[in-house]
């Protein structure tokens, strides 16, 4: 907490869910201020961690962040409709999307939301 400067539930989740890997993550923190950002206000996942996950866990697909890696989906169904188009411009940032792929991913990736979600 005190060394990256988060909150305390963030820290908390990073360790739960990283274990001593959660130093890794907390790297992300250093790099960019910006990647302290939580991507919900409710919820410890930050941009940093979503990025981390990019790389390391091969996050493939928002959908994938969103309910196998953050289980976000799972937990509040309502957020991960507001997260999405953040995770989206993060991916975009990420692996250089055009704004069409943009749009294209955000369609697919709601219209399969709205399944998993009835």
């Amino acid at each position: 907490m005190d060394r990256f400067k988060i909150d305390r539930d963030i820290a908390k989740h990073l360790v739960k869910t990283y274990g001593d890997r959660s130093w890794d993550v907390a790297k992300y923190f250093a790099m960019n201020p910006e990647n302290k950002e939580r991507i919900h206000e409710k919820h410890p996942i930050t941009v940093g961690e979503i990025k981390y996950q990019l790389k390391y866990e091969m996050g493939i697909t928002p959908i994938d962040i969103l309910y196998r890696r953050t289980r976000l989906g799972f937990t509040d169904g309502e957020a991960v409709y507001q997260v999405l188009p953040k995770i989206i411009n993060i991916f975009a940032q990420e692996f250089k999307w055009t704004d069409e792929r943009k749009v294209q991913e955000a369609k697919e990736n709601l219209t399969r939301m709205r399944k998993m979600n009835f």
